[in-house]
């Protein structure tokens, strides 16, 4: 089994956590949850995690404050099921042997958010249940195993289309495990299927497939995303819950670049002392605009609405540093633009919230000029969560890259730092 151990540490409001699945030696990614209340999430950079020998660590940033957490990890058993690279680990096969076919990768569609490529399949001699097949993955007898992901055909079929599970022992065929088939997949739109069963006696390995439950007519291609195999015992929790302490205090982060995390204290009374510290002050009023209009009729005293959603609320934010470095923390905080992340105790009564800054408002709070003191002022609408992966994390070092296995190898193959961050570096 696989190991998921965090690490609190309080002083900088994250969860540090240690992903160890050498018990499946083959394993080259992860997905990475945080539990709370009952809720998955996906943590950032996560979905999936790159594994370097088997093994990562990762850093929970946005983690809520004060409430138990419980982390989650599952591994698949497929070395590929998001073709972003290639699709050199499927064939194409079929029903009967020797009628040919395609499987290639494609830009042509792929899931939204998903990378940009996925899996074609075309069955060019009209083969009843022709599929694309993952490589041979090895199976124990009695185990469940799933196979999950997306299946697509631009073109309207109503012959079916579903996920399968296939037995092997050695490369001789036992049985098929098929998923509920959808007779009528909705033209042009990634749809999801699942299918679970069970080893059964004498199977030594299995394959995942997407497949066509009927005959096909030629070239009808089908697209195939994020299908994975897994299996629960490729899925630990960690341990035992744990507790990021606000310890009276909150954060202010900036999720895509964490180095410039600032924690926020709650003493209002800033004097001219130099010592360190970042204070909130407080938020403003919130403003929750409409989205709406009247259009006005001629001759008539009432116009016509026509309205949508009310948007998120609209305030500020104000915060006093008392030192130098305290400000010019505060200054990198803001200086990438991205959306922000304001954590503060339940007991001020203001959830987590992501929040896109407008302008940055620097005062003095006093003409002395040799007084470091300052004030920020910083208007916000509240927004949903960024995407994208965060600066100096997993997956951006020489290590991550799990073709090398020291950094001299990575050296000897003339890879450089500017490679790696890019991310041109070959895994």
């Amino acid at each position: 089994m696989g190991t998921i151990t965090p690490f609190v540490s309080a002083t900088n409001g994250h969860a540090r956590l240690e992903i160890d699945w050498t018990s499946h030696p083959s394993s080259g990614k992860a997905w990475v949850w945080r539990l709370v209340d009952g809720v998955l999430t996906p943590l950032r950079d996560t979905d999936l995690l790159l594994l370097s020998h088997a093994k990562a660590v990762i850093y929970d940033v946005e983690a809520p404050l004060d409430v138990p957490i419980r982390y989650r990890t599952t591994t698949p058993l497929n070395t590929n099921g998001s073709f972003e690279e290639t699709v050199d680990q499927w064939v194409f096969s079929a029903a009967n042997t020797g009628t040919n076919g395609t499987v290639t990768q494609s830009t042509d569609y792929y899931l939204s958010g998903r990378g940009n490529a996925s899996l074609k399949l075309i069955n060019s001699g009209a083969a009843a249940e022709s599929r694309a097949s993952s490589e041979f993955i090895p199976v124990t007898v009695g185990v469940s195993y799933t196979a999950s992901g997306y299946l697509m055909v631009p073109t309207a079929w109503s012959g079916g289309l579903y996920v399968q599970l296939r037995w092997y022992n050695g490369t001789s065929l036992l049985s098929t495990t098929s998923g509920t088939a959808n007779l009528w997949p909705a033209v042009g739109k990634w749809e999801f299927y699942t299918v679970t069963g069970t080893a059964p006696a004498t199977a030594t390995q299995m394959r995942i497939a997407g497949a066509f439950a009927g005959t096909p007519p030629l070239n009808i291609p089908l697209y195939v995303d994020e299908l994975w195999g897994t299996t629960p015992l490729g899925t630990v929790d960690a341990s035992s819950d744990v507790v990021i302490p606000s310890d009276g205090g909150g954060w202010w982060k900036d999720p895509l670049h964490p180095a410039t995390n600032v924690r926020l204290s709650f003493d209002v009374d800033v004097d001219c002392i130099p010592t360190a510290g970042t204070f909130l002050l407080g938020l403003t009023e919130k403003t929750f605009p409409d989205d709406s209009a009247i259009q006005e009729i001629t001759d008539s005293p009432e116009g016509i609405a026509t309205w949508s959603r009310r948007k998120s609320h609209r305030s500020s934010v104000q915060v006093a540093t008392r030192a130098q470095p305290d400000r010019d923390q505060m200054r990198a905080l803001h200086s990438s633009g991205a959306p922000l992340f304001l954590q503060l105790p339940a007991q001020y009564g203001e959830a987590d919230k992501y929040m896109q800054c407008g302008e940055l408002i620097e005062s003095r709070i006093t003409q002395d000029h040799r007084i470091p003191a300052r004030v920020f002022r910083v208007p916000y609408a509240r927004v949903l969560q960024p995407t994208g992966p965060a600066d100096g994390v997993y997956g951006t070092r020489y290590s991550d890259l799990d073709k090398y296995a020291t950094f001299g190898a990575a050296n000897a193959a003339g890879i450089t730092w500017v490679d790696v961050l890019q991310g041109e570096a070959t895994l």
